[in-house]
């Protein structure tokens, strides 16, 4: 049940970006058979209702008696959520509504409405779609439907691939294709792989949507969107039969996607070692070196240093630094002093000084002054100025004094006069007054620079209407 709910909140998160619904698909499978070991055990607990007593449902908890209805097993009637039982489907609506109605920002309430609507029975879902399209706002009905409807391929793949397709022609769900088809794809392949797969190669023959039809843009073809959580399903199963079907596809779109379904495997864990072994073997070199980035990415979330390890001790040819760029980024987050320290040294020498402001600008919006005690183990000079000047940027709008001084230790005439002018316009931004102020006074800038400056920060005049 742990590996479940954790599950459960990835599907929530990704459904808030719009493009990673089909999560919730995955635990389809798993749901069935974890009722089916929990259910009709005597003196089995249930989950408390949050309905309570007047929300208009029956729930059985507390020590059941000896074949009563549990989970998966609701009596004729009921709606089972969970491991409780609801006599009444517009209470289970009432319910959904209520939960949806905080907004994406409430996770937790999210959860619940999705394990909600995971326990409608077949014979519901047609009431429950018309329920969802009946909802004022199109937020609600978006995350209502995507639920209803990945519940829906469980048993009815292609039916619910159908309503999504005519829901795209101008539909309710058009704007929400994308997110939605992954919820569908998610569940249907789960249950019935064969018949999924036929209706994605089937799709992936077909002319994709234009953008000028679907508020999607370029998302706007579903065998692509639905290549993710095909590809994901399939990577759980055989890792090296999804990386030998990547490059069969003939869509850069729909190899995108997939992989994107194949490393989301590495996630949460998983044998990244196994995941990047397997990537030698992509064909295509742009979406291999993409792969390398992004499982690095993932790795040093987690454990940077066992990452850098294997990048340093097996990496691939990095010629840009773009693989090394993205462990490092992300490390970064974790351990700016060493994740600098490692970036710096693991860069060919020739090319250190082009890192130093990708270094600093990702360090400074998050610690000005460990990024400036960082750059200042390195000598001054004309080749530290673009890393000075990146800081500069970094720390002008919460530190606007820290930025003047960090400009002021430029060494190069132009590059200075340059970073103190845009330290300024930033800081105008915030607060134009003291920006003014300090522009009159200063001697950091000369003469024609500041009155230049000066005229163009001042506020313009509004012209009154005759």
């Amino acid at each position: 049940m742990m590996r479940k709910s954790l599950w459960i909140l990835a599907a929530a998160f990704w459904l808030v970006t719009g493009t990673a619904a089909y999560y919730l698909g995955t635990l389809q499978g798993r749901r069935s058979a974890e009722n089916a070991g929990s259910a009709g055990a005597a003196g089995q607990r249930h989950a408390p209702s949050l309905l309570g007593e007047n929300g208009g449902a029956r729930l059985q908890s507390g020590d059941a008696a000896a074949g009563a209805p549990s989970a998966g097993s609701a009596a004729a009637g009921e709606v089972s959520v969970g491991q409780a039982t609801y006599s009444n489907l517009n209470a289970w609506f009432t319910e959904v509504s209520s939960l949806l109605g905080g907004g994406m920002m409430n996770q937790r309430n999210m959860v619940r409405a999705f394990q909600l609507t995971q326990a409608l029975r077949q014979e519901d879902v047609p009431k429950a779609l018309a329920m969802a399209e009946e909802l004022p706002d199109d937020q609600r009905k978006m995350f209502m439907l995507s639920g209803v409807l990945s519940r829906m391929a469980e048993f009815d793949g292609p039916g619910a691939v159908a309503y999504l397709q005519t829901s795209q022609e101008g539909g309710s769900m058009r704007a929400f294709l994308g997110g939605a088809i992954h919820g569908v794809m998610g569940a249907w392949v789960e249950n019935d792989p064969d018949a999924a797969w036929k209706w994605f190669e089937e799709e992936s023959k077909k002319e994709p949507i234009s953008s000028a039809r679907s508020p999607l843009g370029a998302w706007s073809d579903p065998a692509s969107v639905a290549a993710m959580p095909l590809f994901q399903q399939l990577a759980n199963k055989d890792l090296g039969a999804a990386i030998a079907k990547l490059d069969s596809l003939s869509s850069q779109q729909a190899k995108s996607m997939a992989l994107q379904g194949i490393i989301s495997t590495t996630m949460f864990g998983g044998n990244r070692e196994e995941m990047l072994a397997q990537v030698e073997n992509i064909e295509d070199n742009s979406l291999r070196q993409t792969a390398y980035q992004q499982v690095l990415q993932f790795w040093a979330g987690s454990d940077p240093e066992e990452a850098a390890a294997w990048y340093e001790s097996n990496g691939p040819e990095d010629p840009d630094g773009n693989v090394r760029r993205q462990l490092a980024s992300s490390w970064l987050m974790r351990d700016p002093n060493k994740a600098a320290d490692w970036w710096f040294e693991e860069t060919p020498e020739e090319k250190r000084a082009d890192i130093l402001p990708q270094i600093v600008s990702s360090w400074g919006y998050q610690d000005p002054e460990g990024a400036q005690k960082w750059l200042n183990t390195f000598d001054p000079g004309p080749e530290l100025d673009p890393a000075v000047s990146a800081l500069v940027h970094a720390t002008a709008r919460t530190n606007p004094q820290q930025a003047l001084e960090l400009a002021a230790t430029m060494s190069e005439d132009s590059n200075r006069h340059n970073a103190v002018e845009q330290a300024i316009r930033v800081w105008s931004e915030t607060d134009r007054s003291a920006a003014l102020d300090y522009l009159r006074s200063t001697q950091a800038l000369p003469a024609d620079r500041v009155e230049n400056l000066q005229q163009q920060l001042q506020p313009q005049p509004v012209e009154e209407t005759p």
